[in-house]
């Protein structure tokens, strides 16, 4: 998994009408449940055209978004990349 500072990161850039994509194409906040029902959790996926992301409904978990010219990069912590 790529990080920045010691944090993942998904980076998703336009460029020539193609999505390029750099970081870590699937992250989640802890171990993987299937009903994560009552759970504090984040998570996202780029699954090569769709970046999905989710964050648990009490807010304990933050994902931090930002978008500019093209660009989107999502990551849990605000040192990184952006």
């Amino acid at each position: 998994m790529q990080q920045a500072g010691g944090y993942p990161f998904v980076a998703v850039r336009m460029a020539d009408g193609r999505a390029e994509m750099s970081g870590a194409c699937a992250w989640q906040s802890g171990p993987g449940f299937e009903r994560p029902v009552g759970r504090l959790f984040a998570q996202w996926d780029w699954d090569g055209t769709t970046l999905s992301a989710e964050v648990d409904p009490f807010g304990f978990f933050n994902l931090y978004v930002y978008e500019k010219a093209g660009a989107v990069i999502e990551q849990p912590h605000l040192s990184g990349p952006v």
